[in-house]
């Protein structure tokens, strides 16, 4: 049996927690970012091709500080967080999200000196993410191997040419895999107009084949 006291305690603890459980929504308590403001919808195609569709969460950016000549640029990289945040030495959480690198630089810059920790300073934001967005890559009996610039409407014959073209040990095939789908084309059968010349993406992997396989 419990005593008076043990009574009182208890029903003290369940008002305690009742009253705590409405100072935290569940929301809130789920997500603790809920609160902060959300980020824009998904860039279009031409914003990705053009650089300047805005930051996402998730995006990997770093961010160099040039504030004085005896220390020399500072280098700083984080992740976009699911609000758009990203954190910097001194001025703690600064939103990003929904803004073009040049657009954050800005926002960053401003926000050092307002907070009267430098008079001057410049700042590069550099996303990489967005790098990989604007490129795509080659291997294979290429000339040339590794990443090139994407540009909109580019096409597989266009993007192969860029690349200086396939080597004389080359088939003619090459295989374009996009999202883990992967394509064969005969690009002798492009050239003379047989086949249709298809549109690249950014991320695309074009390997041209050898004549042995």
């Amino acid at each position: 049996m419990k005593t008076p006291y043990v009574s009182l305690l208890a029903a003290a603890a369940a008002l305690f927690a009742s009253g705590c459980a409405d100072l935290f929504p569940s929301a809130v308590r789920s997500n603790p970012y809920a609160w902060r403001p959300q980020l824009p919808v998904s860039a279009t195609l031409d914003d990705v091709a053009t650089g300047t569709r805005p930051l996402r969460s998730d995006d990997r950016v770093a961010v160099t500080l040039h504030a004085t000549a005896l220390d020399g640029p500072q280098r700083h990289e984080d992740i976009v967080d699911g609000a758009g945040y990203i954190t910097l030495p001194l001025i703690n959480d600064v939103r990003v999200g929904g803004l073009t690198t040049s657009e954050a630089e800005k926002v960053i810059a401003d926000t050092y000196m307002k907070s009267g920790i430098y008079n001057k300073i410049a700042v590069t934001v550099v996303c990489q993410d967005m790098i990989q967005e604007q490129t795509y890559s080659v291997t294979g009996e290429m000339s040339k191997r590794g990443l090139f610039p994407y540009k909109e409407g580019m096409t597989l014959l266009e993007a192969v040419i860029q690349a200086g073209d396939l080597t004389k040990f080359a088939n003619g095939t090459v295989v374009l895999t996009r999202n883990g789908v992967s394509t064969t084309y005969d690009l002798d059968r492009i050239r003379r107009g047989k086949d249709s010349d298809p549109l690249i993406r950014p991320r695309d992997i074009i390997e041209a084949k050898p004549k042995w396989m």
